[in-house]
């Protein structure tokens, strides 16, 4: 529109810019035509299309200020046929709205337009001074047969362009369903994971505890084993003690009597008599068996101690907390302790010889793994 308005000016400066009335010169008729109407033709559509864009009346305002552009081109130009062209081409442009009921203002304002300045003004639409209206009706029939073929180009368009739209939609559709199903599948598979996630941690809970009983379980066995092991020295080391305990008052006794008769203040007897008291008091403590028995409980004692030691000791290296990484250990002194410890499940069923490589020395390991 601002350029057509443009184009109304620069004709009209051209083509007839001034008149002369004797030695009076003003501007032409056609100056003034151009800037007011190029301008109401220009700036009525411009405003309603900044003022409401988008909305159905301007399709109207713009079809019927194209065509009186038309007009105005026909008028600045003398009627030259070459500017009523531009008519067939506005009623072009304006099919691109793929609305024929834009192009019925735009024919009857070119029909209109062309009919009274036929009649009135047929120099300003065909050249010709005398009046011409039958050759408005011609022009009306060919622009009429144009609008026959815009408008079915029109339906033709708005056909196929609903059914792209329709189509359109319809992918559009599809392509919600389709998104919308996959976030629900989404959803559910977040779900899902989100469920087996808590099974699987629950589970490793379970195996925890499982786990954990079962040490519970194997530490009760190794302690009832241990228990055992170290109650059978423990037991003998305490009849050993008590044996000593109940035996001591006899040895006391000879000693005691021993002693008396070396007491020189006590009654007068001959070697003899003091020699077979002695013999005497030895026989009744039964003293050659005490001799005898009294070392083997002291060393059976000891023996029993040692037992208890080394199984304590070897439930302290098994118990070792271990590490998060590999130390260097003992692995010899490992087996060995594991085999004494749990030795209350083997050995009434199975005697365990060890061949060890004295010379292996430290070997990096998890030593509470590997125990």
């Amino acid at each position: 529109m601002a350029l057509q308005f443009v184009a109304a000016i620069t004709a009209a400066y051209f083509i007839s810019p001034r008149t002369w009335v004797g030695s009076t010169s003003s501007p032409h008729i056609h100056m003034i035509g151009a800037a007011a109407l190029g301008g109401l033709l220009a700036g009525l559509p411009i405003y309603m299309i900044l003022k409401n864009l988008g909305k159905k009346a301007n399709q109207y305002v713009i079809s019927v200020a194209q065509l009186m552009f038309s007009g105005l081109f026909i008028h600045l130009s003398g009627g030259r046929i070459e500017t009523h062209f531009h008519v067939f081409g506005s009623l072009a442009f304006l099919a691109f709205y793929k609305d024929w009921k834009v192009l019925i203002p735009a024919t009857a304002v070119t029909a209109i337009d062309h009919m009274a300045r036929a009649i009135f003004w047929p120099e300003s639409v065909f050249g010709v001074l005398a009046a011409a209206p039958w050759r408005a009706v011609e022009h009306a029939g060919w622009v009429i047969f144009e609008d026959i073929f815009l408008v079915y180009s029109c339906v033709v368009g708005s056909r196929e362009l609903r059914l792209v739209a329709e189509r359109q939609a319809d992918l559009e559709g599809i392509n919600h369903t389709i998104e919308q199903t996959i976030e629900d599948r989404t959803r559910e598979l977040i779900d899902a994971n989100k469920a087996l996630e808590t099974e699987i941690e629950d589970r490793m809970k379970l195996e925890g505890q499982l786990v954990e009983a079962q040490k519970l379980e194997s530490v009760g066995q190794l302690a009832a084993g241990i228990a055992h092991e170290i109650n059978t020295p423990a037991q003998y080391v305490g009849d050993n003690i008590r044996f000593l305990l109940t035996e001591f008052d006899g040895i006391i006794k000879v000693i005691d009597q021993y002693a008396s008769q070396l007491d020189t203040t006590g009654p007068q007897q001959s070697w003899e008599e003091r020699s077979q008291i002695i013999r005497d008091t030895l026989e009744e403590a039964d003293f050659d068996f005490l001799r005898q028995e009294i070392p083997l409980a002291i060393s059976q004692s000891l023996e029993g101690v040692e037992r208890i030691s080394g199984i304590v000791l070897a439930m302290k290296e098994f118990s070792h907390p271990g590490s998060e990484h590999t130390e260097p250990a003992d692995i010899n002194r490992a087996i060995q302790s594991t085999a004494m410890v749990c030795s209350n499940r083997w050995k009434y069923s199975s005697k365990v010889e060890f061949d060890l490589d004295e010379n292996i020395g430290p070997v990096p390991c998890y030593l509470a793994e590997f125990n």
